[in-house]
């Protein structure tokens, strides 16, 4: 966590949390990235997201990565680069008012 505030709120909520840059390997390592089965990017920029990923690759190429997208040519991108799954999050919302939309009108 890059927020000092939220990631003191994280830690005394009692969540493990590292200050700093996930972009640098020093970061990844107190996390301990090298041992993670999966990783969660939710970073909108793609440029900090791409970071990132080559970071966890190089620490760890069999970790899966979950990635969020900020439209659909970065979906499509980073869908290409092997990921185990990219989020869309203006979809996903989209997605769950629909179907909030059918339960509502008894469609489910």
């Amino acid at each position: 966590e890059l927020d000092y505030r939220r990631f003191e709120q994280a830690r005394d909520a009692g969540a493990a949390a590292v200050f700093g840059d996930a972009t640098q390997a020093v970061v990844l390592e107190a996390t301990h990235v090298s041992r993670a089965r999966l990783v969660l990017i939710t970073v909108p920029i793609i440029d900090v997201t791409e970071a990132i990923i080559e970071q966890v690759r190089r620490s760890n190429p069999h970790a899966r990565i979950v990635a969020r997208a900020e439209g659909a040519e970065q979906l499509r991108h980073l869908q290409e680069r092997g990921l185990a799954e990219v989020v869309q999050p203006e979809l996903e919302a989209g997605l769950e008012m629909v179907r909030q939309s059918l339960l509502h009108m008894d469609y489910g």
